[in-house]
């Protein structure tokens, strides 16, 4: 049975799959940041992400130990929780 990760990790990369698919080139919302989570542009810096903050496409999202961070990708779908010790890239 998959863990509680597989799973999360699996609909993270479905919805960007979706993404890319439809072509919709997107932004994303942050909802919610517990501890330490960053995010870097095509600039390749690194900052702490915070809520509120609006990441353009080609952002990545990375959270810490004991993390997690909710993303709203916008129009295409439904927040995405991220938990502890995992990246993301925004499509």
């Amino acid at each position: 049975m998959p863990s509680k990760m597989d799973r999360h990790a699996v609909t993270a990369s479905a919805m960007l799959n979706i993404c890319a698919a439809k072509g919709e080139d997107g932004h994303a919302i942050v909802r919610d940041v517990r501890a330490s989570a960053k995010y870097s542009t095509l600039s390749d810096r690194w900052r702490p992400l915070k809520v509120g903050r609006v990441l353009p496409p080609a952002s990545t999202i990375s959270t810490g130990v004991n993390s997690k961070a909710d993303i709203f990708p916008g129009e295409n779908g439904p927040i995405i929780r991220m938990l502890a010790e995992n990246d993301l890239g925004v499509g």
